[in-house]
């Protein structure tokens, strides 16, 4: 390991291990944050078979599941891998 005085690319050690221990945070919200997408794409969309009937209201999953992307800024390819991860 580099000694105290030496850096690590522009930083010294102390802060490259307080950056670490910060973006370590940040995969970790982003993690939940991924699922909680999948989980309430799911709810909007619950898994059915591919020949199934549209849902009551009429949308199909694709139209659902791309107003929510639009919604909250994100591609619907996103939104459906979301979804997908979850209902495994």
């Amino acid at each position: 390991m580099p000694e105290d005085n030496e850096k690590i690319g522009s930083v010294s050690p102390s802060r490259y291990e307080q950056i670490v221990a910060e973006l370590r945070e940040v995969v970790d919200q982003q993690s939940r944050g991924q699922f909680t997408i999948g989980d309430r794409a799911l709810e909007i969309e619950p898994s059915r078979p591919r020949e199934g009937s549209l849902p009551e209201a009429g949308w199909t999953v694709k139209e659902s599941l791309t107003r929510l992307a639009e919604d909250i800024g994100l591609k619907y390819s996103t939104i459906n891998n979301a979804r997908w991860v979850s209902s495994r």
